[in-house]
């Protein structure tokens, strides 16, 4: 798309916790999340790492086009992985398709194959994507984009509802765009809402 300009992101490190609603406010769940984005000579590099309170630990690295943000690729291990679940999927974009396989803990391969019927974005990221665009007081978009592990594809249609300082646990106050969005499922039209309000249509 042309209104894609990644001149408009920068490479980061970001480091959080997650925190659950309980009747004494919000608790650490001892889960957290790292993020890191690298500028490399393939494109955009992503590495996220969740950590669950339970134990297992995803590693998930993508790697999206250097002008297009196309995801062109994406890595994903888990150690301490639930017994059946894949430990490693690696997933390559070649022509309209992901394709890679799937090992186990026991090294059985399974193949893994989502077709998409158009170009689309990194649905996991795409954060990333909208950074990119031109974020400006009642902008909107609707951006293709697809979740290639779930073998989904959505409509994300997203709006710019204001302006706001974000205060970070070192008390830092960093200027933001409040986005609200809406991911429409392609398969069966599905709605789901994301952001502090549900989006609607003007």
């Amino acid at each position: 798309s042309s209104v894609v300009d990644v001149e408009r992101i920068k490479p980061y490190q970001a480091r959080w916790s997650q925190l659950v609603p309980s009747d004494d406010g919000l608790v650490d769940t001892g889960g957290g999340f790292e993020e890191t984005l690298t500028e490399t000579a393939v494109g955009w590099q992503h590495v996220q790492i969740m950590r669950t309170a339970s134990g297992p630990v995803v590693t998930e690295r993508r790697v999206l086009d250097r002008h297009s943000l196309r995801p062109l690729s994406l890595e994903r291990h888990i150690d301490n992985a639930p017994e059946g679940a894949p430990v490693d999927m690696t997933l390559t974009l070649s022509d309209s398709s992901y394709k890679g396989e799937a090992v186990s803990a026991s090294g059985d391969r399974k193949p893994f194959q989502y077709d998409i019927a158009t170009p689309a974005f990194d649905g996991w990221v795409a954060g990333l994507t909208i950074a990119a665009l031109p974020l400006a007081e009642g902008y909107q978009a609707s951006l293709p984009v697809v979740i290639q592990l779930q073998q989904s594809s959505y409509l994300l249609r997203l709006r710019v509802s204001g302006r706001e300082e974000f205060a970070t646990p070192a008390g830092q106050r960093v200027p933001v765009w409040v986005v609200d969005t809406e991911w429409i499922d392609t398969a069966n039209g599905s709605r789901s809402p994301g952001g502090r309000s549900a989006f609607r249509e003007s």
